[in-house]
């Protein structure tokens, strides 16, 4: 047998080889796109022209540190492409993953790209590979992309640790045509809320169940109010953990009424009384604690119970 045929023999040989075992992935950065926008009970939801939160997390393997950027492009209302960045430094394998929090503007123009998708920068403010889902890939993407929600649609975004409250029946298929607006309910733990408010921007009304000041940053609580100064409803239910929102320097100065203490009865007439009872006729002279507050950019209580 010729060198030139052997040759050809040997390179099919590789070619088929190379069909049927695919080159193991070489490790390095691993990454996922947690969500952008909120998620629903039914996918991840955006506002077209308002600005969404993107959560990204990642991981190191086979390697003992990385240092660069995250960078999320998305075109503006004016059609310029906007983009937002964030440093990442990377220590140690198999440490927890890493979350990053991206700000981008949805698409607003008439047939504009609503997909979405994040860049791995190095050191040198190169785009390198990064691994996801087990493949090496040149960009992070979401699992699916975001829906754009309706123009007139009213999104709540639930706040509470564990399951969905009740506040998720409102936008239940079965009651969501009894309302004037189409009603979306979204559902995060608290330190997973945005730390800038305009990552807010999309949300119309914030419920806050069992709220706790102290499960919150600084920088979170900033961007809380600083939502609701910008139109943002929020409210605020909690009865245990009232105290917390009393003592935050935040939110003490925004709320429609003052916190007292915290009372835990077991007489149900007292606690019909206490409720009832004008301010200042309490035998103690205190104030009770309000377990649900509505507050509006304007600082009115719209509700409470």
């Amino acid at each position: 047998m010729s060198r030139r045929v052997g040759h050809l023999l040997g390179c099919l040989t590789a070619f088929s080889c190379g069909l049927l075992v695919s080159a193991p992935v070489q490790a390095g950065v691993i990454g996922r796109i947690v969500h952008v926008g909120y998620p629903t009970s039914y996918g991840h939801v955006v506002r077209a022209g308002s600005w969404v939160p993107v959560v990204v997390e990642l991981t190191l393997e086979g390697q003992s540190s990385f240092e660069g950027a995250l960078r999320v492009e998305q075109p503006d209302r004016d059609g310029d492409l906007a983009s937002d960045q964030v440093r990442v430094q990377l220590r140690g394998e198999g440490t927890a993953p890493r979350r990053y929090v991206l700000y981008c503007v949805a698409s607003s123009r008439p047939g504009g790209d609503t997909s979405f998708s994040v860049d791995l920068l190095d050191g040198d403010g190169n785009a390198v590979e990064i691994v996801s889902d087990g493949k090496l890939v040149q960009r992070l993407k979401p699992g699916q992309q975001p829906e754009v929600l309706v123009r007139d649609e009213y999104l709540i975004l639930e706040l509470g640790r564990g399951r969905k409250g009740r506040i998720g029946d409102l936008a239940d298929l079965e009651t969501r045509e009894k309302y004037d607006r189409p009603i979306r309910v979204a559902h995060l733990a608290p330190d997973a809320l945005p730390d800038l408010w305009l990552g807010l921007e999309m949300v119309d009304c914030v419920v806050w169940e069992q709220a706790d000041a102290t499960e919150l940053t600084s920088a979170q609580l900033d961007a809380l109010v600083a939502w609701v100064h910008q139109g943002g409803q929020l409210l605020i239910a909690a009865a245990e953990t009232a105290d917390t929102i009393a003592g935050s320097k935040q939110l003490a100065p925004i709320l429609p009424v003052k916190i007292g203490l915290v009372r835990s009865l077991d007489h149900l007439p007292q606690l019909r009384r206490l409720l009832g009872a004008p301010q200042g006729t309490d035998e103690d002279d205190d104030e009770w604690a309000v377990v649900a507050i509505l507050i509006d950019e304007r600082g009115s209580r719209r509700r409470s119970t």
